[in-house]
């Protein structure tokens, strides 16, 4: 067993020498908040989000009306609220981005309307908005929301068309159901639509043996028309699980409408009905592995779903026959740490990231338990070009394998405005070289924080599955680590959410019953449940901002979300969402989708319908007293909802700190005063 001092020794001599300074602050400059980042958001090429109005009855006689407040509206602006034409609150609305009305039983078109002018609320804002390069958006009309006669209680659906079952040998078929989602603005309208990405329902784990259906993805309208604007079959050769077909959405050449990126295969049809590659080629094994097939990196239009460009994967998944006689079964499935063909070898994870600090480029990355290799490739308009190519295997690189999670997270966390990519116990550095490893190997899951207001900088949370057993905190910068708590077997969870307002900066915890810790302090809050099949930590995977207070909810599956009181040393429920939806991900119970993509700075979550032909959107009917810039504006934020899809699904995350320890100090934050 590997001792803590070991552990510690291991990880400082792997650090990476960094200066860090930022023209944010120095280290131990008197700051508050302390930075966390380093972005130039003046520079950052991203799409502005939208005012993302939206309108859901809360109750039986109440409408609630929502919207964005962004980073380019006025420190003073103020909005009207008018339904069908006609003005509804009597005085402007400063301080929110909400407003109940009473609801009026029929069809209702709710528009919201910025009604001040002024300076920017801050320095560094995002860009205006401005007209795409391809023409596509002209004049936006105000933003608004038509709510119709029998609109439901608490939500609101996405109704979607299921693609056709999948045929498979023998026969059969098998139907599809819509699982993870992803957002970007497809079409260049300012608005956000939603790219589903369908599973059939045979879809399985790498460790399972058996011919899955074929994965599908569409782009769907989020302004109440539910219309499809295309769908994409992945086809045969792109077996169909978690670990397989990560899908990134994003404007990466900068024309106004965000492109979609992921692997594809030989069969994948575009939106168009054009094939990629040989249409009747078939890799697929008996045991329903695909070892062989001819892989690719595919640019589609978020437009038409047209494949724009597509290139062979790095590294190649293919062995022709001649190659695969020449070389040994064992020794290519060793090179991955695979126990059997076709698992741990064929573990795909991707990310968006702005490696220049200005332009996004997208990242797919294969591997995680020995070889793993990370590959950033830019997309101009007319074709993929690669950027750089990290591989473990190259001597420089020594004890980078081995050291990768089944997600990861992408910040700017060594104070240069640009992205690194956080793989687990392992930071790539935006120029494609090892930034560090701390050589405590594989692990479930992982969270990038700011543990306190006060603490400069960015820190990792993590729980291991290989010894050393447990959870981990370290520096996000250097990998130096703060502690290490054993947790005796493997750890398949953690989170680390600031979830108790009485309690200093964020709390961290884990699913092996390790207790719950004060980030900031390392201090122990609650101590291991003696009955180990009480697990009350691992409830609370997946994190949310639901209420109005700045902390953080649970969504810990089945529908419910959940608050923790650590004096009172209980989960209770804040919200049971009903029935009629499904979770995904078998007993994982993920959403489709937790992200802030309509009203104000709260999330929303998206859960399928038990019938898988819609989407439920949930809004928090929580009132707050608080309005703060979309956190879309924040890279690491809409970085996270965007690798969202990945392996093991983890919930949204900030490039800064957010909770109540931000009150009491009289700042400016995210555009709003607090006292």
């Amino acid at each position: 067993m590997t001792s803590i001092a070991a552990i510690l020794a291991l990880a400082a001599a792997a650090v990476s020498a960094a200066d860090g300074g930022s023209a944010l602050a120095e280290p131990g400059e008197s700051v508050f908040p302390q930075p966390a980042t380093a972005y130039d958001l003046r520079k950052l090429r991203c799409a502005p989000p939208g005012r993302a109005v939206y309108a859901v009855r809360v109750d039986e006689r109440d409408v609630i009306v929502g919207w964005r407040y962004r980073s380019y509206d006025p420190t003073n602006a103020a909005f009207n609220v008018y339904a069908n034409g006609v003005k509804l609150n009597d005085a402007p609305i400063r301080d929110v981005t909400y407003f109940r009305t009473p609801w009026t039983g029929k069809k209702t078109v709710y528009e919201v309307r910025r009604v001040s002018a002024g300076a920017q609320s801050m320095k560094g804002a995002a860009k205006k908005p401005a007209a795409a390069k391809n023409g596509t958006v002209k004049k936006r009309a105000a933003p608004s929301w038509t709510l119709p006669a029998n609109a439901p209680v608490g939500y609101f659906d996405i109704e979607l068309s299921p693609p056709p079952p999948s045929e498979l040998p023998g026969g059969k078929t098998v139907a599809h159901h819509p699982c993870d989602c992803s957002v970007g603005d497809l079409d260049g309208d300012g608005k956000d639509e939603l790219v589903v990405i369908w599973w059939p329902d045979n879809a399985a784990d790498n460790s399972s043996w058996h011919v899955t259906g074929e994965t599908w993805l569409e782009g769907v309208k989020l302004d109440g028309t539910n219309r499809s604007l295309w769908k994409v079959n992945l086809g045969r050769n792109i077996r169909s699980g978690s670990h397989y077909t990560p899908v990134m959405v994003a404007d990466f050449d900068g024309d106004g409408c965000a492109e979609v990126a992921c692997r594809t295969a030989d069969g994948t049809v575009d939106g168009k009905g054009r094939v990629i590659g040989d249409a009747e080629a078939d890799f697929r094994e008996q045991n329903g592995h695909v070892l062989w097939a001819r892989n690719f990196v595919t640019v589609f239009d978020g437009r038409t779903g047209a494949a724009l460009d597509s290139i062979p994967f790095k590294p190649d998944v293919l062995e022709d026959p001649v190659q695969r006689a020449a070389r040994n079964e064992k020794a290519i499935n060793r090179e991955w740490s695979s126990r059997n063909p076709g698992n741990q070898a064929f573990r795909f994870l991707a990310a968006v990231a702005y490696l220049d600090g200005a332009h996004p480029s997208v990242v797919m990355c294969r591997g995680y338990y020995s070889r793993t290799c990370l590959w950033a490739l830019d997309w101009d308009g007319k074709k993929l070009s690669e950027r750089w190519f990290f591989d473990s295997n190259d001597p420089r690189w020594k004890g980078y394998g081995g050291q990768g999670f089944h997600n990861l997270r992408v910040a700017d966390v060594d104070f240069d405005g640009k992205d690194e990519i956080v793989y687990g116990h392992m930071t790539v550095d935006h120029d494609g070289s090892g930034l560090y490893t701390t050589g405590m190997g594989h692990g479930d899951a992982m969270h990038v924080i700011q543990s306190a207001p006060d603490v400069r900088g960015l820190q990792v949370w993590t729980c291991h599955e290989a010894p050393p057993f447990g959870v981990s905190l370290f520096d996000a910068r250097t990998g130096a680590v703060s502690f290490w708590k054993h947790g005796g077997v493997d750890t398949g969870s953690c989170n680390a959410m600031d979830i108790d307002a009485t309690m200093p900066g964020v709390e961290l915890f884990s699913g092996a019953n390790c207790g719950i810790y004060s980030a900031k302090t390392g201090k122990q809050y609650m101590h291991p449940k003696p009955n180990p099949r009480i697990n009350y930590y691992s409830t609370l995977r997946f994190g949310i901002w639901w209420l109005g207070d700045m902390t953080r909810s649970a969504y810990s599956g089945g529908s419910v979300i959940r608050g923790y009181s650590v004096k009172g040393r209980k989960v209770y429920d804040i919200a049971n969402l009903g029935g009629g939806v499904e979770s995904n991900h078998g007993s994982k119970g993920c959403p489709c989708l937790i992200a802030d993509i309509f009203g104000d700075w709260r999330e929303e979550i998206l859960l399928r319908r038990a019938d898988n032909r819609a989407i439920r959107v949930f809004m928090s009917p929580e009132p707050t007293k608080w309005r703060f810039h979309t956190f879309m504006e924040d890279p690491v934020y809409r970085i996270s909802v965007l690798t969202q899809n990945n392996g093991y699904n983890l919930p949204t995350g900030t490039g800064f700190y957010f909770g109540p320890d931000l009150l009491g100090h009289d700042i400016l934050f995210r555009g709003t005063r607090l006292p």
